[in-house]
């Protein structure tokens, strides 16, 4: 067997049917609405910038526009979209924190 037929029969192998018609109806149904095909066509030549986007998509409203990229964008699993801050940073340690006027205190 020479390395080309086993290349393929490798793929053949890892070929999931159910994986393609989900992506294949996933790819249908993105390009089936409304305005992402002519969007995805603007962008396929580069990214372009909300505005620079709307001017190149003729007709389209900024609303439209704003739900259509909205949609289009990677869903992150929710614990990802928490931001990731090292421990410490951006907030001080209880000890060097100033305490707050007190509370019957009056300002000058």
């Amino acid at each position: 067997m020479d390395e080309a037929t086993g290349v393929a029969q490798a793929a053949e192998q890892a070929h999931d049917p159910r994986a393609c018609d989900g992506a294949l109806a996933r790819a249908f149904g993105f390009l089936g609405k409304r305005w992402n095909g002519v969007i995805l066509g603007t962008l396929g030549s580069g990214p372009l910038g909300f505005s620079d986007l709307r001017r190149a998509v003729q007709g389209i409203s900024d609303s439209v526009l704003s739900d259509r990229l909205s949609e289009a964008r990677p869903r992150r699993p929710r614990a990802a979209r928490r931001r990731a801050r090292a421990p410490g940073v951006g907030r001080l340690p209880a000890h060097r924190r100033r305490p707050g006027p007190a509370a019957g205190a009056r300002r000058a």
